[in-house]
């Protein structure tokens, strides 16, 4: 009898806490303030954890390392993740959440004008984040080769201040939270209207995690988008990001 219990109880803990959940901080989807993790996905996240009964401990950590470890394991979740067709049939899909797009900014001071992606092509150095990120992967197949690969972050505007990049891309909805976070006016920089591409946002899960969990996730979020909580939930963040950065 107390094998039995001892086995029951072990099985209740692995049905609860099966999940690895990873996220970085790239505001105003997921990032840390205050010691807690929020954001827009973070907080849709949470209603789905709360709906389903999942209690999975969130982490920010390093984005190229939760892309590889969701790329590698089963089992995982990485959140906000941008569905590409480069990335089409590595994971498996929750959302649309957003559509996001993302475009060339530049230092106000400098005089470079960009009009299409052909010109960007012949400036000096263009940060698009890690490798691992969409805006990176989508200009390397474009046939860019003048893509920074020292980048360990998402919209490094101290280096486009500093001259150290010419362009920089950038989500419309990041670009002011990041900007004014890091202490710039968004007068400091310009966008030049030239789109890298436009993409929707989901949650990802890894390859091999069973089947029966995604569909879970996405019927949870399938429900709690048709009841109206996904759109509370995201017009609030922005809501209170928009206030806190006039502030």
């Amino acid at each position: 009898m107390r094998k039995l219990l001892l086995f029951s109880l072990v099985v209740v803990i692995m049905q609860g806490h099966q999940l690895t959940i990873y996220t970085e901080n790239h505001p105003p989807w997921n990032y840390q303030e205050g010691g807690n993790i929020v954001g827009i996905t973070t907080k849709i996240v949470k209603l789905i954890q709360n709906d389903i009964n999942n209690s999975d401990v969130i982490e920010i950590v390093p984005w190229n390392r939760a892309y590889k470890s969701a790329l590698e394991r089963k089992n995982h979740i990485l959140y906000t993740t941008a569905r590409t067709k480069q990335r089409e049939e590595l994971f498996f899909w929750i959302g649309p959440i957003v559509q996001d797009r993302v475009y060339l900014f530049k230092s106000s001071s400098n005089a470079l004008e960009v009009e299409s992606l052909e010109d960007a092509k012949k400036v000096g150095t263009i940060d698009a984040g890690p490798t691992t990120n969409a805006a990176h992967m989508t200009l390397a197949e474009l046939g860019f080769s003048n893509l920074s690969t020292l980048s360990r972050s998402m919209a490094d505007f101290k280096s486009l201040k500093k001259g150290r990049s010419d362009l920089l891309t950038v989500s419309e909805y990041f670009f002011t939270y990041k900007a004014l976070l890091e202490g710039f006016a968004k007068s400091d920089f310009e966008n030049t209207g030239v789109l890298v591409f436009e993409y929707p946002l989901y949650i990802a899960i890894s390859k091999g995690t069973d089947k029966s969990i995604v569909k879970k996730w996405q019927d949870s979020f399938l429900k709690l988008k048709k009841s109206g909580a996904i759109e509370k939930a995201i017009n609030r963040e922005l809501r209170r990001i928009e206030h806190d950065t006039k502030n």
